[in-house]
């Protein structure tokens, strides 16, 4: 998700300048919005799918039992 919300706004930014498919474009041509954008949704995908009361269970399970 992240890579390719970095993908779709890099050629954003060539349309918005005319640029080539080739032209060299980077996450500093990006605004601090866009970015942010990016970041949010990758972050949602990737945690969005894990139940965090299964997880809380598994890792307190986990430090009580296993870290000692």
């Amino acid at each position: 998700t992240l890579h390719e919300g970095f993908l779709r706004a890099y050629d954003d930014i060539r349309e918005e300048r005319n640029l080539k498919p080739g032209d060299k474009v980077n996450r500093f041509m990006l605004s601090t919005d866009a970015k942010e954008e990016i970041w949010k949704k990758a972050i949602d995908a990737a945690w969005g799918a894990i139940d965090m009361e299964e997880f809380e269970e598994k890792w307190v399970g986990y430090i009580t039992k296993g870290v000692r």
